[in-house]
């Protein structure tokens, strides 16, 4: 916005405007507690402070909004469950062209499965020409599926989980596969493979487990 300062604090007190300002990503030690809050000029805060705590398992939780788009495309939406929500929460980031999320490169030493918080959303888009662009993908069920692939969207395929029956499930539900052992940092992408003439999906939460 270009207005106002980021303060943080790593020892768990409020910020301040006399608290470290936050110009740069900085390295900490895990665990870690960061707390920021922005300032104007004159000192007064501009919002609540926010908090976020960092350990293993944090980094290995990732909320749908911060997987990135696959590389190819950086066309995004971020879309609520309903048209007539009612409130700003929960939000869904999608790529209604290319169905396909990031979770970024991770430790994955003792990682054996995957976790997601999976939404169904409906495909109010009228999209004239531009259907075209929609990439379709094969399915190995009826409804297709959320297959996770290694490092890349034409990786080796880890895990592949079917989606439920859209007339008989609810909008929410959780999908979850073991995971074959992988050492080192690895990338993990994550392809919704339902017909594009049904339902679009997203992805509420995506975690990985021990």
């Amino acid at each position: 916005a270009g207005f106002g300062a980021i303060r943080y604090t790593l020892d768990g007190s409020a910020p301040t405007p006399a608290s470290p300002l936050y110009a740069a990503p900085f390295n900490v030690s895990l665990p870690a507690t960061v707390r920021a809050a922005s300032f104007a000029a004159d000192g007064s805060e501009l919002a609540a402070p926010r908090e976020r705590r960092l350990d293993r398992a944090a980094l290995l939780s990732l909320p749908g909004t911060e997987l990135g788009n696959c590389a190819g495309s950086d066309f995004r939406l971020r879309l609520q469950p309903t048209p007539d929500a009612t409130s700003t929460q929960p939000v869904y980031a999608v790529n209604i062209f290319d169905n396909c999320q990031q979770f970024p490169a991770t430790l994955m030493d003792g990682v054996a499965a995957i976790h997601v918080d999976a939404v169904r959303l409906v495909r109010n888009y009228a999209l004239a020409g531009d259907a075209k662009l929609v990439v379709s993908r094969p399915h190995a069920t009826p409804f297709g599926e959320l297959v996770v692939h290694a490092d890349q969207c034409d990786g080796p395929v880890l895990a592949s989980m079917p989606l439920p029956d859209p007339a008989h499930s609810a909008r929410n539900f959780t999908l979850t596969a073991a995971l074959p052992a992988q050492q080192g940092e690895h990338a993990l992408c994550l392809v919704y493979t339902a017909p594009i003439d049904g339902p679009l999906y997203a992805i509420g939460r995506a975690t990985l487990t021990p």
